[in-house]
């Protein structure tokens, strides 16, 4: 199964997860790592301890009833996540029929999108699918990346994103010219010159990529990280 791989802003949408059990509850704890906007859960049988602490978070809310068509109705994204494969299937129709998208935790080909395994290194994000294939080795391969990234970017993402709204600032520079700079800092001699605490090459090396009108700033973009 081939996706288009996207990141979906959900800050202002409303999200439905069917099923309250172990992967309904991961579901729920991704929607809220993304800042979705309003989270609404459904489930048929009593919440456990785990579920009712998650439901309990500002944001979400829940009905202990059957899933209905209608309720995916005004929904950006919907995870089916019950026990009952049927059910599941049933959730992923009526998203198709209401043009929403939907993830089906026990059938992939049943839904329209995929939740990838994710990387979180902010405001790094990393996601990781085998279409479906294997979620356990996307899981390994997430595990491994995750390592290997561990320490590797923070500082020179940290002054990426100071430095972004100041060049975006300069009204003499054209895209092609900012583009120039962005690329020049991120480069791995910069990040490697970061890492190393080379703070007089990090100097140079800005004062090289920037605009006269940027040198100014230098000792405040460089300051707590070399």
């Amino acid at each position: 199964m081939y996706c288009y791989p996207v990141f979906l802003d959900l800050s202002k949408a409303i999200c439905l997860v069917v099923g309250t059990g172990a992967v309904g509850q991961r579901k729920i704890r991704g929607l809220l790592d993304a800042g979705a906007g309003e989270i609404r859960v459904l489930a048929l049988s009593e919440p456990d301890a785990d579920a009712c602490a998650l439901l309990g978070r500002p944001g979400i809310s829940f009905m202990q009833r059957a899933f209905m068509p209608d309720d995916v109705v005004g929904c950006r994204l919907v995870c089916a996540a019950t026990n009952v494969p049927s059910v599941n299937v049933a959730i992923a129709e009526a998203c198709r029929a209401s043009n929403v998208l939907c993830t089906v935790a026990d059938a992939p080909e049943a839904g329209t999108c995929l939740i990838p395994a994710v990387i979180a290194r902010d405001p790094i994000r990393i996601g990781l699918s085998t279409g479906g294939v294997s979620p356990a080795l996307a899981q390994r391969i997430k595990n491994e990346l995750d390592a290997w990234l561990t320490g590797r970017y923070e500082i020179q993402i940290t002054l990426l994103a100071r430095l972004r709204p100041l060049l975006l600032a300069q009204p003499d520079l054209d895209q092609a010219r900012r583009a120039a700079v962005f690329h020049c800092l991120a480069a791995a001699d910069v990040g490697a010159a970061l890492q190393s605490g080379n703070r007089a090459w990090c100097a140079n090396k800005l004062r090289d990529a920037l605009p006269p009108s940027l040198h100014g700033h230098i000792v405040e973009l460089l300051h707590e990280l070399v």
